[in-house]
């Protein structure tokens, strides 16, 4: 059995578990990790019984976390009971004098953000989200908007870089060589949790992830004699899946410094007019909502917005990580859900204050 509760931490998560799992209806392989992926309650570390994971039990789970965030994803969407809301109107937000987590309580408290937990703590981890898109939406879709995700683990395992007990079982020659198999185009890695620049070692491509991910291999020899709690838990995804690789098609530059990425905001399943800004801009200025190619990026947005589940798209404030290529296409590589704990760092900005209270003035 993947779980041993004992009484101490059963009475922190049982009354937790037992709702939810009624309330969500999770299939049978996600029951398991239902009450940790909600909340994290704080245990002491000797209440857990350790055992050493195999490379088949880390699969297993991420399956496991994978169905449980879909099956988040396809529940209707509902507002919480009993929730005080303002009935004056809107306030003027002061552009540059107010904090993100000013902005994010005036739009939760005007009925403008709906909390949704437990999805809103699930999807902060990259891989889960994806995967789980993955698993909702078509494949025509899909594949529209996203490449197909690793967690660094899982691809070592998939590549036979490991035996069954996370033992080196490969030559680095041959881990390259199946690596350039897979992704033929070229491949991005990056960390799985937060929104770090570049600057802070979040994102490499192409060599430099090839290098990222050969040192994560060698680095891994302890893993076999590592003991893992038998608990599944977002936070076992962050630590063991810290980051995630995929593929960077044609048409996309390779090149970091020249790399078109873009933040879009939305709320709902509209984009914020005003508050598009390039990612890495060292001044980060709106681009005019006119100009045909912010235009562009913004419609293809909406439309990505129309497909995903109302989950995602119910009175929520998004982030969205945009990649452009040179033919206009794009393609998703973040979407981040942003709470009264996790924001976009552009909220900052007092440009996308002042965009944000226009349209919610309307």
């Amino acid at each position: 059995m993947l779980l041993v509760l004992i009484p101490f931490f059963l009475n922190l998560t049982v009354a937790l578990t037992v709702e939810n799992a009624q309330s969500n209806e999770l299939p049978n392989t996600a029951k398991t990790c239902v009450h940790i992926l909600i909340k994290e309650p704080d245990r002491p570390s000797e209440s857990i019984r350790k055992a050493t994971l195999t490379t088949k039990q880390h699969m297993d789970r991420l399956g496991q976390a994978i169905d449980y965030v879909a099956n988040l994803l396809g529940q209707p969407p509902e507002d919480p009971i009993n929730k005080q809301l303002r009935v004056n109107p809107i306030p003027f937000i002061f552009p540059g004098l107010m904090s993100p987590a000013d902005i994010m309580k005036i739009l939760s408290e005007y009925d403008i953000l709906n909390g949704q937990e437990p999805l809103e703590v699930a999807v902060q981890n990259k891989l889960l989200l994806k995967r789980a898109l993955q698993k909702v939406l078509s494949p025509e879709i899909y594949y529209t908007y996203f490449n197909h995700t690793y967690g660094i683990y899982e691809l070592l395992i998939i590549m036979r870089a490991f035996d069954k007990n996370f033992i080196q079982d490969i030559s680095p020659e041959d881990l390259i060589e199946k690596i350039l198999s897979l992704f033929p185009t070229g491949l991005i890695v990056k960390l799985n949790k937060g929104s770090q620049s570049r600057e802070q070692g979040a994102l490499y491509v192409n060599e430099k992830a090839i290098e990222n991910i050969l040192s994560f291999w060698s680095d891994s020899k302890s893993t076999s004699n590592k003991e893992f709690d038998e608990i599944v838990s977002i936070q076992y995804f962050f630590d063991n899946e810290p980051y995630i690789v995929e593929a960077l098609e044609d048409g996309f530059h390779h090149d970091t410094s020249l790399m078109e990425e873009y933040r879009v905001h939305t709320i709902g399943t509209k984009v914020v007019k005003g508050a598009t800004f390039h990612r890495w801009s060292k001044y980060p200025l709106p681009y005019s909502s006119s100009g045909p190619k912010i235009k562009a990026i913004e419609q293809a947005v909406e439309k990505f917005l129309s497909e995903l589940p109302k989950a995602l798209t119910h009175k929520t404030f998004l982030g969205l990580d945009v990649l452009v290529s040179s033919n206009g296409s794009i393609k998703i590589i973040d979407l981040n859900l942003c709470t009264k704990k996790n924001f976009s760092n552009f909220l900052r900005n007092p440009f996308t204050q002042l965009a944000v209270w226009r349209m919610i003035r309307k």
